[in-house]
């Protein structure tokens, strides 16, 4: 068990690591990305719901070039990891977000 938690985050902080212009380009707090399992929990709800929050960070506070920046990253989040019931945008933009990451 301790192995797979091991292996799951050295997976994480390569993803992190190869994806930070990205995650910093967004003005994603370091608290959404400390983990897969944080990063998430922001995704489906757009904000941690299901972790203790120190910044009470949401979506909201996004303006358009961040938010763009953010489905960047949400497309090479798929592309890793596949859709984990994202919810932090319209209906719409997921599906063109899920398909933009399965055409390469």
């Amino acid at each position: 068990m301790s192995y797979r938690k091991s292996a799951e985050a050295l997976e994480w902080r390569k993803f992190q690591k190869s994806h930070r212009q990205l995650i910093v380009a967004a003005e994603l707090p370091d608290e959404i990305c400390e983990s897969k399992s944080r990063f998430e929990d922001f995704l489906m709800h757009g904000h941690l719901d299901h972790h203790p929050s120190r910044t009470e960070f949401s979506i909201d506070q996004l303006d358009a070039v961040a938010l763009n920046e953010l489905k960047r990253l949400v497309v090479e989040y798929i592309r890793s990891y596949g859709d984990p019931g994202l919810m932090l945008f319209s209906l719409e933009v997921p599906k063109s977000l899920i398909a933009e990451a399965c055409s390469t």
